[in-house]
């Protein structure tokens, strides 16, 4: 047999070995062929699934960039002290300002923003001695709170009667303008809230009561009230539309000397039916009773701008 293939014309011998090798690779091929097939059957989905994960991608971009911003901004917030020409004070208005961790300047969102007043012989250093700052980023870098500025004016004339006294004024007409000019600060009340401590709790009281267009939130941190204001609270408070009346916290030791007339404030509130926050704890009127309250002092007042 092989002697008669041997034989055989060359051409036809290349034919038939080229329609063996055929037949076999075909053969052959036949489990690469059913692989092939299968392979092509799951492609689709592979291309499916990218094209959804772009989309995604899209979709969840501002989340993303905002969880990478997050992890970049552990790093501490900072303060600086400025000062403003003041007619109203006929001099300066020194303050200073708590800037958040990755705080941007040319932001296009804005950012909420708290009042802070010192009491009578301190200056606005008060709140930054009390842990302010260490407080605001734990709430910050934690994810639970936006980023958000604070401003601490100094009174530096401290000793002048309250009454016919342009400091408040000053903080409404020259230092809030200047705020929201020149940085991305909210400029609707509903992102602005003031607080303070002792004096700056009784002014706080009077700005947020009295000019209660300005802020929605008011924290008066043992508050000792000014002659006369228990008196005028129930005016203030029917002169505000319901739907007005800023929030309310108010706290102090039970061993603080004006423990009464801060009670005699939230009996008032009461009676009037207004909402609020009364904590009566211990302590006494130092700044060790308000360091050890200051982290739940700006729990309260960072409330309406969690993002959980």
């Amino acid at each position: 047999m092989c002697k008669k293939v041997c034989g055989t014309n060359p051409n036809k011998l290349r034919v038939v070995f080229a329609v063996i090798f055929i037949l076999s690779w075909l053969l052959g091929c036949t489990p690469a062929k059913e692989y092939a097939v299968e392979s092509t059957q799951t492609q689709p989905p592979a291309l499916i699934d990218i094209e959804a994960d772009e989309t995604t991608s899209a979709e969840l971009a501002p989340v993303e960039t905002e969880l990478i911003q997050h992890r970049a901004c552990q790093e501490a917030g900072r303060f600086e002290r400025l000062s403003i020409s003041s007619q109203l004070m006929d001099g300066e208005l020194e303050f200073s300002i708590y800037f958040p961790p990755c705080y941007d300047a040319g932001a296009q969102d804005v950012y909420p923003l708290i009042y802070l007043l010192h009491g009578q012989k301190q200056n606005d250093g008060l709140w930054e001695r009390l842990g302010v700052g260490e407080a605001a980023d734990a709430l910050i870098q934690s994810g639970t709170v936006m980023p958000f500025l604070m401003v601490m004016p100094y009174e530096q004339y401290y000793y002048r009667p309250v009454d016919n006294n342009n400091f408040p004024r000053a903080l409404l007409d020259e230092l809030l303008p200047w705020i929201e000019k020149n940085l991305p600060a909210c400029e609707q009340r509903d992102c602005r809230a003031i607080g303070g401590i002792s004096r700056g709790a009784s002014w706080a009281i009077r700005l947020a009561l009295v000019e209660w267009e300005y802020f929605s939130a008011v924290g008066a941190h043992s508050l000792p009230t000014f002659n006369g204001d228990l008196e005028r609270l129930p005016d203030w408070l029917e002169e505000i539309p319901r739907d007005k009346v800023p929030n309310i916290y108010i706290d102090i030791g039970s061993s603080d000397p004006g423990v009464k007339k801060a009670s005699n404030f939230e009996q008032i509130l009461n009676e009037k039916g207004v909402p609020h926050e009364w904590h009566l704890n211990e302590g006494q009127h130092t700044e060790e009773y308000w360091r050890n309250q200051i982290a739940e002092y700006l729990r309260w007042y960072t409330l309406p701008w969690r993002l959980e």
